[in-house]
């Protein structure tokens, strides 16, 4: 599917098919409407479909042999058709070099290794397992998909064999109970994303993955890339077992900690609060927060701590690799990048809840009111930054800007976190993020009244 040239316009004005200026920061005609600006100046592509058509060179042999009474196949008028000739391959080495090709995209915009760095170890997995080998070719086939945002027909045919390869597993136990199977699982709910696919039983990502985990640890799995998958489901369920109070994340989660990943005294990690035993208070903290005052405390303190050393190393990075706006600074720098940038996302995502539970707990605070504000104010900036990765590269965004909208009271502030949260989710229909949104609000508004009646009352303490 290649890529021609397309506008430089900011979002806005590109909807609106209204000529941009492309003023920086912000372009003269959002900046009369008020209203954010993103996009503005960045190379865009419109991706075609592509076909090959594979010519058999026998067909341009003379022969002898008595001709067929059905008509000469005419020449192909697809000005995409190439002459190739056909090499021996089956499918399991179509799904390989498929896979192979998507492992090295140099694009952190449509690097599928966001979704893990396990994927690296797939291509010699496949042939062993009915429902990976299935379920990478969905997933090679609908990674279109990201790019032209209508599924093809085959990606739908290859999502639907994918289903229908699993169902035939699941009713094998020695066949679900494989990494591959698992791993299998995991690239099916990938697909489902792209193509905005749900069943009338629908049930969220983090559910069925924290499902996956919790049969995962009743095997002896060993090895890095049971590890490094692990680790890679286990991130995305602790983060949206936050809003969603139907993810349980125990007792699989500690049997995972214990077994994978033991506490490490001599290495201290270079960010503490983001360690995976600190992720997985968070639930806690939200759903019983009147239990666990001085430990959120302790936790938002530490993220305090980790935010401006976080986004000190980003920026010394950011102007590393551009030291002039039209600077490449290549696939390697930019995955260091976008990492760091996530990481600082999910940091104050994960502040700025304890920062409004806090401050319900001591209205009167004028630290904590100035800590959330200053917070907020730098998701806002980091979500206009991120913005040029966008889909894949920026893809945790919109649950940092859901939590961002849940916590501030401010109506301009939601407002203008709610603009910027729906400009994302143009990438992925399917994902309803504000929904997680509003539950958190509703929790922080019930906190809000439970303790102020408390306070009429005489019995608010800790």
């Amino acid at each position: 599917m290649p890529g021609v040239p397309s506008g430089r316009g900011c979002e806005a004005c590109r909807r609106q098919k209204k000529k941009c200026d492309q003023t920086k920061p912000t372009c003269s005609r959002c900046s009369r409407l008020n209203i954010p600006c993103i996009g503005s100046g960045q190379r865009r592509f419109k991706f075609k479909d592509q076909m090959v058509v594979w010519r058999d060179s026998s067909a341009r042999r003379t022969t002898t042999t008595t001709p067929s009474s059905s008509p000469p196949t005419p020449p192909s008028t697809n000005r995409w058709a190439i002459d190739v000739p056909r090499s021996p391959h089956n499918s399991i080495t179509t799904a390989t070099t498929a896979m192979a090709t998507l492992l090295d995209m140099s694009d952190v915009r449509y690097e599928v290794i966001y979704y893990g760095e396990f994927l690296k170890d797939l291509p010699r997995r496949l042939g062993s397992n009915a429902v990976l080998d299935a379920s990478v070719v969905a997933f090679t086939h609908g990674y279109s998909a990201i790019h032209t945002h209508r599924p093809s027909a085959e990606a739908l045919g290859s999502y639907v064999h994918a289903l229908k390869t699993l169902r035939f597993a699941l009713e094998d136990p020695v066949k679900t109970r494989t990494a591959e199977t698992l791993c299998g699982i995991y690239l099916i709910m990938i697909c489902q994303s792209w193509l905005g696919k749900q069943d009338d039983n629908y049930v969220s990502h983090g559910e069925a993955m924290a499902h996956l985990l919790s049969m995962a640890v009743t095997q002896n799995w060993q090895g890095g890339f049971i590890k490094e998958m692990l680790l890679t489901f286990s991130v995305p369920v602790l983060l949206e077992s936050t809003f969603n109070p139907r993810i349980k994340i125990y007792p699989w989660f500690s049997i995972i900690c214990e077994r994978y990943f033991p506490p490490q005294p001599t290495k201290a990690s270079p960010f503490p609060s983001l360690m995976l035993r600190n992720l997985a208070s968070m639930p806690q903290f939200i759903r019983s927060p009147e239990q666990h005052v001085f430990e959120i405390e302790a936790t938002y303190t530490a993220m305090r701590a980790d935010m401006p050393r976080l986004r000190s190393l980003l920026t010394e990075t950011s102007l590393a690799l551009f030291p002039t706006p039209d600077a490449d600074p290549g696939i390697v720098a930019m995955r260091k990048l976008t990492r760091y940038q996530a990481a600082y996302g999910i940091l104050m995502a994960l502040g700025i809840m304890l920062n409004r539970i806090l401050s319900e707990f001591d209205p009167d605070d004028a630290t904590l009111a100035a800590d959330g504000a200053y917070i907020f104010d730098e998701m806002m900036i980091l979500a206009v930054e991120a913005a040029r990765h966008r889909p894949l590269g920026s893809a945790y965004m919109p649950l940092c800007l859901a939590s961002a909208w849940s916590a501030t009271t401010d109506e301009t502030k939601k407002a203008q976190a709610l603009a910027i949260l729906m400009e994302y989710q143009k990438d992925f229909s399917e994902a309803n993020w504000l929904a997680g949104g509003v539950w958190l609000a509703r929790k922080f508004d019930g906190l809000r009244r439970k303790l102020g009646t408390e306070r009429v009352d005489g019995k608010v303490g800790v």
